[in-house]
């Protein structure tokens, strides 16, 4: 996840500093999508705060959500 984030930052031409300031805080891995601006991190629950606060100083919504491990299901109609 982060080294795909540092090499699409790279070549989007953004800084790649705010994935190593949210691996710094304590994320488990950070990424930028495909084509920015989005950011995503994962973290455990006691390291959220500290993650939340790296976003707090750019524009835009933080949402934390909980990660589910529960197998997919398919249902016929």
């Amino acid at each position: 996840m982060t080294l795909n984030g540092l090499a699409t930052s790279s070549i989007l031409g953004s800084d790649p500093r705010i994935l190593t300031d949210l691996m710094e805080s304590g994320a488990l891995g950070a990424s930028v999508s495909g084509n920015g601006p989005s950011i995503a991190a994962v973290a455990k629950n006691d390291k959220v705060s500290l993650v939340k606060k790296v976003f707090s100083y750019l524009d835009g919504t933080v949402i934390v959500s909980a990660i589910n491990n529960q197998k997919a299901e398919a249902h016929e109609v």
